[in-house]
Parts: structure tokens; sequence; C-alpha cells
């Protein structure tokens, strides 16, 4: 019985911690940040996150995350700011 607690407990320390790392990405990158996709050892690993207009996905790598809050932002700012010219190019 003891063994069902703990695996129990561990269930819950695993979510917790993905919570906390969920919410630290969203807070560094200042997105809503939607998972992550492999680069099956081919290229960089790829952290998503969601367009703050036109709610698409978009990508930055995960080497992001070592860059300063600030530097970071402004990657993904710039990665949202491609995107609109796409999107902007793609409409006219």
């Amino acid at each position: 019985m003891a063994t069902a607690n703990h695996s129990s407990v561990s269930s819950l320390d695993k979510s917790a911690a993905q919570q906390l790392l969920h919410d630290f990405i969203a807070a560094h990158l200042g997105v809503e940040f939607l998972g992550f996709q492999s680069g099956f050892g081919l290229t960089s690993d790829l952290i998503l996150f969601r367009h703050p207009r036109t709610r698409s996905t978009l990508a930055v790598p995960t080497s992001v995350l070592l860059q300063s809050r600030e530097l970071a932002q402004e990657t993904v700012a710039s990665k949202i700011a491609a995107s609109e010219r796409s999107y902007l190019r793609g409409a006219a």
C-alpha cells in the first residue's frame, strides 16, 4: 500500500514540476507556451508558442532559454514580426 501512495505522490510531483517548467518558459518568453518539438537529432529542438494575435503556432530554438529574458523576448518578438510580415504579404 505504501508503494501505491509513493507512486501517487511522484505523479503529483512530476505534474507540479511540469507546470513549473511550463510557467517559467511562458514568463521567460512572454508568450503562451505550447510545448516542445524534437529536431530528431537533425536540427535543434524547438519551443512552440502561440502567436498572440493570429493564434497560429510559431517556434524558436530551445537555446533561447539560455538567453536573458530581455534577449529571449526580443527573439520571440522578431519571430512574431516575421510572421506578421509574411501574413500581410499573403493577404495582399
